[in-house]
């Protein structure tokens, strides 16, 4: 195995190269890594916490939709409304089917809220 030394990686630009009026790379800086470089570069607080604001909420919605996943399996149901359908015909004992449907619905109203606020997330970028 060849071990290559490394060698620093310097940017080319002009004074101040601004890939957009998020991203500005000042001429002449040594990058060591690209993690370094990542971190040197002058992005702008809004991106940062837009970006922030967006994983925290994909991530909340993967939540709900495991959760909501969950309750449905349990009833080998497609949706909320077959779990109260299969109450009303008897197929399945009110409870806790029925507290179970009611959580499976809420479940259901997050993740379109969650889904709208990401919507208007994007919309503001």
């Amino acid at each position: 195995m060849r071990v290559v030394p490394h060698v620093p990686t310097r940017i080319n630009a002009p004074a101040s190269f601004i890939y957009s009026n998020l991203l500005t790379v000042t001429k002449g800086e040594i990058m060591h890594s690209a993690s370094e470089a990542a971190q040197s570069t002058i992005i702008s607080p809004h991106v940062r916490g837009v970006e922030t604001e967006t994983f925290l909420i994909l991530s909340k919605i993967s939540e709900e939709k495991d959760f909501l996943k969950t309750i449905l399996e349990k009833y080998n149901a497609k949706n909320p409304e077959a779990i109260e359908k299969m109450i009303e015909q008897g197929k399945i004992d009110e409870h806790p089917a029925y507290e179970d449907y009611l959580s499976a619905l809420s479940y259901e109203q997050n993740i379109n809220d969650l889904k709208k606020l990401l919507d208007n997330l994007v919309k503001r970028i």
